[in-house]
């Protein structure tokens, strides 16, 4: 077999810097595409390769239009591996050409799951040559190009490179609604097969988009369910369980399903043994809270807090809160201050938990918090549930127009924290989501409205959900929102069902009657009605 470069520093070529703008005379010769794409900042191509590369290619991928048999599958993965491997030794990057190429059977692979694997296969092959340039080159294709079916490719890939960075800037870009209808399964997927355990709030937000009446929703509940603990394994079970119990109000009830069924299948270890279960910490400190005078419970509550075990540190800062014993408070910032592998999260969760205990020190809340820019909703959170309406504003706001979708999970993991117990921040929310829905711009109003999206059940009151059906015309009036807005509108209307029952039944009911809605809104509304909408028992 052929030598095959494993370092590019092992080839004496500098085709792999970037690129520089030649001599206008020499551009069709050498590069696929047009100067305006290769020599702008946002060009579509970060590496330099030929048309013959791309024909290269087009050949293989030509063997798709084939009846798809096993030998067919096995030799188009082959047959591109050799062309990667080919082009590797001559110091050329083969994963833009390859991809690009794709596109000529685009109607194929648009919706082939084991085409999209087989692909991301092979960059992950070439990933064990110059790991360096192929977590560059799949950043610059999730960043620059806009083909579905090859970012569907470059999530898989990523997620099997497992670059925290790389997943966590795919994640946030693509999250946002206006992807995720298309790119849901490649993003779970992408971070289950990351295999790191450290992303499993991303995962179960993912989750909780999943509707139980949709095919393709389904299946991709069934990818979670066979596959998280082959992949992410004995620590993703752990830190799914954990999460799980920690935010299983905000969890939605087809979530919650899926998750029950991984716990299930894979059971914890017993509470006896050296990694505890976070559940036997919560109940430790519960029963302690009822029994202050418990030195037992006591010492092993502070036993635990100062373990050497990280698993045990990192759930007992969390725990300690169940506790209301103040007392506690500076035992927790010094075994904060000594961990010398404490985590963000652990941060946060610490600056919480002393805003429930009480605690005074203000000082040593305001310093935690610098160590990481999000901490700062942290210290909102922990100002708020000490009844700090200045904090509740400050988080209102954040919530109601974030346009960044990472800082808004910052804000959400804190939230979802404090809500129930602030009575004072949901009526602040209430009111700034009031006025952002009066806003002219459509843009306000539908990011308003997806931000508070995990709270509608703690923020839709009846005042705003009549406002919300009278933009779209009920009853008998002018149609104010957009399509868009009009089924964000009718998801809520889901989402509180069990809160205004027959008031929701006459909302959708109107929906489904009124002729000049778009046909996709009426089967919205019809489906749930008919999945969704139990009618109350005779009198």
């Amino acid at each position: 077999m052929d030598k095959v470069f494993k370092d590019f520093k092992e080839i004496n070529i500098d085709l792999f810097e970037n690129i520089f703008i030649p001599e206008m005379d020499s551009l069709e010769k050498s590069i696929v595409g047009t100067s305006n794409i290769n020599y702008v900042s946002n060009r579509l191509f970060m590496w330099m390769f030929s048309k013959e590369d791309v024909k290269e290619f087009e050949s293989i991928f030509g063997l798709l239009r084939q009846p798809k048999y096993g030998y067919v599958r096995s030799e188009f993965k082959r047959k591109l591996i050799s062309q990667c491997n080919k082009m590797l030794k001559e110091g050329i990057c083969p994963i833009e050409p390859m991809l690009y190429a794709s596109k000529t059977v685009n109607r194929i692979i648009s919706n082939d799951v084991e085409d999209h694997e087989d692909i991301s296969d092979v960059i992950c092959e070439v990933e064990k040559y110059d790991r360096n340039m192929v977590v560059k080159t799949l950043e610059h294709i999730i960043t620059r190009w806009s083909w579905y079916p090859q970012l569907k490719i470059a999530l898989l890939a990523a997620g099997k490179v497992s670059d925290d960075d790389l997943i966590q800037m795919a994640y946030n870009k693509f999250s946002d609604n206006k992807y995720l209808n298309y790119l849901k399964p490649e993003l779970l997927k992408m971070l289950v097969y990351s295999k790191k355990a450290s992303f499993v709030p991303q995962m179960v937000s993912i989750l909780s988009t999943l509707e139980r009446d949709s095919t393709s929703d389904r299946a991709i509940a069934n990818f979670f369910r066979e596959n998280f603990d082959k992949y992410v394994g004995r620590e993703g079970v752990t830190e799914l369980n954990i999460y799980y119990e920690m935010n299983y109000s905000f969890i939605k009830d087809f979530a919650k399903s899926i998750i029950q069924a991984v716990l299930k299948d894979c059971p914890l270890p017993l509470q006896d043994g050296p990694d505890k279960k976070f559940t036997y910490f919560k109940q430790l400190c519960i029963a302690y809270s009822k029994q202050k005078q418990n030195e037992k419970l006591r010492e092993e509550i502070l036993k635990n807090l100062f373990d050497s075990s990280y698993s045990a540190f990192s759930s007992m800062v969390y725990c300690l809160r169940y506790t209301k014993d103040k007392a506690l408070a500076t035992y927790l910032e010094d075994a904060v201050l000594r961990r010398k592998d404490a985590k963000i999260g652990d941060y946060k969760n610490a600056i919480l938990t002393l805003g429930f205990l009480g605690a005074d020190n203000h000082d040593f809340v305001m310093e935690l918090s610098k160590r990481d820019k999000d901490l700062k909703y942290a210290m909102y959170g922990f100002f708020i549930v000490q009844g700090s309406e200045t904090y509740c504003t400050l988080m209102a706001d954040e919530l109601i127009f974030c346009k960044d979708l990472s800082e808004l999970g910052s804000i959400h993991r804190v939230l979802r924290e404090v809500i129930n117990v602030s009575p004072k921040l949901r009526s602040i929310i209430k009111e700034k989501l009031k006025a952002a829905l009066l806003d002219d711009s459509k843009e306000v109003r539908k990011i308003a409205l997806l931000n508070i999206q995990p709270y509608w059940r703690h923020i839709i009151d009846k005042d705003i959900l009549n406002f919300l059906f009278e933009q779209i015309g009920y009853p008998d009036k002018p149609i104010k929102f957009s399509i868009e807005e009009q089924s964000i509108v009718l998801k809520i209307a889901k989402d509180v069902i069990n809160n205004f029952g027959r008031n929701i039944y006459k909302y959708l009911d109107y929906v489904r009657r009124r002729n000049d809605f778009d046909p996709n809104i009426k089967q919205l509304a019809t489906r749930i009605l008919l999945n969704d909408f139990e009618p109350a028992p005779p009198q």
